[in-house]
């Protein structure tokens, strides 16, 4: 896996939220995917894949309904 094939990948998981929340899970899992199929994988895009998981998707305090600015006005805490 080259530097672009990272930079793909990190620019994927960076455009989730503006999914509908119904379908951030799965193209989540999707990408994981395909990660795992990939035969010259990058361990850094799996350690960035886990931490997504882990922080973003599958915890008690952050979920994805909370990721999610799909349909939202105001896609950012700065507004004034």
């Amino acid at each position: 896996m080259n530097e672009s094939d990272v930079h793909d990948v990190v620019r994927k998981v960076m455009a989730l939220p503006l999914l509908p929340l119904t379908h951030i899970v799965p193209a989540f899992r999707e990408l994981q995917q395909q990660q795992l199929q990939q035969q010259t994988s990058n361990p850094a895009v799996a350690d960035v894949l886990s931490y997504v998981e882990s922080t973003w998707l599958v915890n008690a305090l952050w979920s994805p309904a909370m990721l999610s600015v799909y349909e939202q006005d105001i896609w950012t805490n700065n507004d004034l």
